[in-house]
């Protein structure tokens, strides 16, 4: 694995230094501290899975910086939502890989993004989670099953 530096809205330039494994996300919208303060994820991902660390700014003004093995992340969770800090920079691990790979994958994100309307309209990203769980499945199994006036 490469450990890269991306910063704040680098993330487009991944192809440029031979590094793959996130292409699933290009085209999401926000910035890399965002997705990481909100973990954000698509396509059965998080972006959690490929931090090695992250460097924060606390509310004493001084700089940290939190380790894969200091941190715990949940499904569009972070530590960072539970503190007043300030996400300065991020490192992660990444596969090494061919640049024409990398822009082929994440074209092909991007194309499907485009389908599903997804660039439609201004975005600041998603504010959702997916519903889980076995009250879940059972209410929309109920709700499939139910008779819908014609």
């Amino acid at each position: 694995m490469l450990r890269v530096v991306i910063p704040w809205k680098g993330s487009h330039r991944l192809s440029r230094v031979r590094t793959g494994g996130s292409e699933i996300f290009s085209g999401l919208p926000g910035t890399v501290g965002g997705a990481v303060y909100g973990n954000a994820g698509c396509y059965g991902h998080a972006v959690s899975e490929y931090i090695d660390w992250v460097e924060y700014l606390s509310c004493d003004g001084s700089l940290h910086r939190l380790y894969r093995d200091q941190y715990r992340f949940g499904y569009r969770d972070s530590p960072f939502k539970h503190h007043k800090w300030i996400i300065t920079e991020v490192g992660f691990n990444l596969m090494p890989s061919q640049p024409i790979a990398i822009g082929q994958k994440a074209k092909e994100y991007r194309q499907m993004r485009r389908d599903k309307g997804h660039y439609r309209y201004p975005s600041m990203g998603s504010i959702f989670k997916n519903l889980r769980g076995p009250k879940v499945a059972g209410a929309s199994q109920q709700a499939s099953s139910s008779k819908r006036p014609d």
